[in-house]
């Protein structure tokens, strides 16, 4: 009422009731809204659209000098394409004197002396092989993943072609993760993911069925730091000099990056502010057809409405359930305005199925003009506790799904294709490893259709605010953002953003209204990702550190200052602290130290935040394996507290007063004085 201008007697609202004090976190409420939702866009957001708008750039930059060679000689374990590119590289290698396991995809396991063979599918085979390799002695130096490169994908593809690409992608570097965390070796090697053309670059050609890798890399790069290495992206066009340089990425570049090599350069993927999009929104023909999937889901149904209200008269709503409540009310809105609704019960994933739903409404209804492609689904978890089966059930409708779109499609004339993509897959989201990589591939998907001369936008959303229906896509996956710095997107503004993109002229653009230097605090000193390096000096952020302030991080500095004696109960209750706060508990009521982790109640995804928490307060990368290999609070104070203060050496005791000190040089000589003084 008051919103609306009416006169409130404030008294009578809050007199005649108890009032308590509550605890309000410590971080700014900037940019975070406190209004009642309406349908109206908020105040502004025109203007405040073109700072929420992010691309990637890709800067040249040469790699640092270094020695041939790295710091060898050790053992690199490739995972070899049928195209012979990982071949060529691991000669590189052996020539600077390491050893080169070769690994092959095939459909029995084994080994022989040309190398290993994998099933991609099978998890124990790759635990077998890293077993055996860091277990033989050697250092292994490093793991290169070249299987993506044999994923190809054509209008004409065979219906088996997707799932061959998943298999020798995201399913085999999610086992060869696992592996490795499980290997528990002390000093892990590094992982690097190869591709080619998976990266649209001005304009160029790029195969959407590698470009999940980039997905899921961006979030092993966030769960386990201690094993990245990077992802490199190789020219559509290869050439002779391709191997050499990938050896020397490998050996030479530093870990983290994010690089592609075109036309004989080096280029490093940064994220920069995208130019301001536009006011001009795509023309929305009454004699026209729009088809939205996901359509009767709570995202999908107001993209609908938002057509509608501009003039649409036919809508097609694709989605595998039957409309409830909520939507029905949405739908009889739509109708009374003068729409048709059309509701296609149908899975987007199944080629076969979606071609025999939409026959008859794109033979009988008005023109197709627009596709909005808005189906999707999670299963959020740890990438150390997913399996294929989860991974491929979340890839469905963002991969098979957007693909048999663009079929279906390849012949009409669209005015828009927009993909509703995630900054998961731009930047990478602890816990959504699958989620990620599916959206990776609507992202290439927008770059390969613009360079065929084809509309399309994938437009990397960050977090939706709730929009009051129950189950909806945009309130699950907002619960996976650390609330540092990020504001999710109201409907009514993330709506005006979608039309004034769907017909702009980026094939790829993030909406993330976002505070980095607030972000970028949940890292740990230095360790936040190379993209966001632009990002990080735009917000004052130092290279050396998340914050301007110098000295270590607040937990850190409080056990280094701490005497020895009282360490160990100091990193006991600050531990406890923080996973009252990310279970939710009561300040008085913490964990107790000796109590099972999942015991008590903490999930997987708590678990990314405890440990988000953690090492941004020690100034560490953690893994997020942490609370799995040390299951208490105890056994986590006994693992890091060695690492983060090193036992110091006690100092000689001083000799009490009328008491001698003698030197002696040797056991013989000690005995020799012994005898002399006892006479």
């Amino acid at each position: 009422l008051y919103v609306r201008g009416a006169e409130v007697e404030w008294g009578g609202v809050h007199g005649g009731g108890g009032r308590r004090r509550v605890e309000l976190p410590t971080y700014s409420f900037q940019r975070a809204r406190h209004w009642i939702e309406t349908d109206e866009p908020a105040a502004g957001v025109a203007d405040e659209l073109g700072e929420w708008t992010y691309s990637l750039a890709w800067r040249p930059e040469e790699l640092a000098p270094g020695p041939a060679g790295g710091a060898g000689p050790g053992v690199w374990v490739v995972f070899a394409d049928r195209g012979g590119v990982a071949e060529e590289v691991a000669a590189h290698l052996e020539a600077d004197g390491d050893r080169v396991v070769l690994v092959s995809a095939g459909e029995e396991s084994g080994a022989d002396g040309a190398g290993y063979t994998l099933r991609p599918h099978e998890p124990e085979d790759a635990a077998r092989l890293f077993g055996q390799v860091l277990g033989g002695g050697a250092a292994c130096r490093g793991v290169l993943h070249f299987w993506g490169l044999d994923a190809r994908l054509d209008d004409d593809s065979a219906p088996g072609a997707l799932e061959e690409a998943q298999a020798l992608g995201p399913c085999a570097v999610l086992h060869t993760v696992q592996a490795l965390v499980r290997a528990g070796a002390a000093r892990p090697p590094r992982l690097w993911i190869v591709t080619r053309a998976a990266q649209g670059f001005d304009g160029g050609t790029v195969h959407p069925a590698q470009a999940p890798l980039w997905g899921l890399g961006r979030v092993i790069a966030l769960e386990h730091p201690e094993l990245w290495g990077g992802l490199i992206d190789l020219d559509p066009a290869a050439d002779t000099d391709e191997a050499r340089r990938l050896a020397r990425e490998v050996t030479v570049g530093d870990a983290g990056d994010q690089v592609a090599f075109r036309g004989g350069r080096r280029h490093v993927a940064r994220l920069v502010r995208a130019a301001p999009p536009g006011p001009t929104e795509p023309v929305v023909h009454g004699e026209a057809s729009y088809l939205v999937t996901g359509g009767l889901g709570s995202l999908g149904i107001r993209v609908a409405q938002w057509l509608v209200a501009r003039g649409a008269r036919s809508v097609l709503l694709v989605g595998r359930r039957d409309p409830g409540a909520a939507a029905r009310d949405i739908i009889a809105a739509m109708e009374h305005e003068g729409a048709r609704v059309t509701l296609v019960r149908a899975d987007v994933a199944d080629r076969a199925g979606l071609e025999a739903a939409l026959a008859a409404p794109l033979r009988e209804l008005l023109p197709l003009r627009g596709v909005v492609h808005a189906a999707g689904s999670l299963d959020d978890g740890v990438l150390y506790l997913q399996d294929a089966a989860r991974f491929a059930a979340v890839m469905a409708p963002k991969v098979a799904g957007a693909w048999n779109l663009h079929r279906l499609t390849l012949g009409l004339p669209l005015d828009f294709f927009t993909l509703f993509s995630s900054a998961a897959s731009l930047l990478g989201s602890p816990g959504q490893g699958n989620y990620a990589a599916g959206n990776a591939f609507l992202d290439a998907l927008a770059h390969h259709r613009r360079a065929r001369g084809l509309p399309a936008v994938s437009i990397n959303w960050g977090p939706w605010a709730e929009v009051g229906m129950s189950a909806s896509l945009e309130e699950r996956s907002s619960r996976q953002w650390v609330p540092r710095g990020v504001t999710p997107v109201r409907v009514a503004d993330g709506l005006q953003a979608f039309g004034r993109l769907s017909g702009g002229a980026l094939p790829q653009v993030g909406v993330l209204p976002v505070e980095w230097g607030e972000f970028m605090a949940q890292f740990p000193a230095g360790a936040f990702p190379r993209v966001l390096r632009e990002m990080a000096r735009e917000a004052g952020v130092r290279e050396t550190g998340t914050a301007p302030a110098a000295g270590d991080p607040p937990l850190l500095a409080a056990l280094r200052q701490a005497p020895p004696s009282e360490r160990r109960a100091l990193l006991t209750d600050g531990i406890q602290q923080r996973l009252a706060r990310v279970m939710g508990l009561d300040g008085a009521e913490l964990p107790e130290a000796d109590l099972g982790f999942f015991q008590m109640g903490l999930d997987s995804l708590m678990a990314i935040e405890l440990k988000s928490r953690l090492g941004a307060d020690l100034g560490i990368d953690l893994p997020t394996t942490l609370v799995f290999q040390h299951p208490t609070i105890e056994a986590l104070v006994d693992y890091l507290l060695p690492e983060l203060v090193p036992a110091e050496v006690p100092e000689p005791a001083a000799a009490a007063p009328g008491v001698e000190t003698v030197e002696v040089g040797s056991e013989d000589e000690l005995l020799a004085l012994l005898a002399r003084e006892l006479g």
